[in-house]
């Protein structure tokens, strides 16, 4: 399991009283979920909330700018380019041609994200066998 969370403080619904919302994204066998814990101290208000695979982009943004932009890179297809390109497609819901573009940029930066989308994907690549490298990128 991959996983990484942030938290962020938001007024409560009910009373107006500061509150701290606690954010985790998660990577197991393959799933990307995440997740979202919230109370008021001041009143007791609390909700929790499950999501699927896409962070709300609010929340993504945050995590972005406070954790980093991580990117997938290719290294070696280990003669299997065929066998990456449609898991590539399949994982991010792209066109074989967009995927085989990625591929064969120079250098092959197949996505970006946050660091548990990376990871998780890299996972999700593992079939195709080939050498893979998650790096954060470089600047702010």
């Amino acid at each position: 399991m991959i996983s990484d969370g942030l938290v962020l403080e938001r007024a409560c619904t009910q009373c107006g009283a500061s509150a701290k919302t606690y954010y985790a994204q998660r990577c197991g066998d393959g799933a990307l979920t995440w997740s979202a814990s919230y109370r008021c101290d001041a009143c007791g208000n609390a909700v929790e909330a499950d999501g699927g695979e896409e962070l709300p982009e609010s929340v993504r943004s945050v995590f972005l700018i406070e954790r980093g932009t991580w990117r997938l890179m290719l290294m070696d297809a280990a003669g299997r380019t065929l066998d990456l390109v449609l898991a590539l497609a399949r994982a991010l819901r792209i066109t074989s041609k967009a995927a085989l573009e990625r591929v064969n940029a120079i250098p092959a930066y197949l996505a970006e994200g946050t660091n548990v989308e990376m990871r998780c994907l890299e996972r999700r690549l593992a079939s195709a066998e080939a050498r893979l490298s998650v790096e954060r990128k470089p600047g702010p």
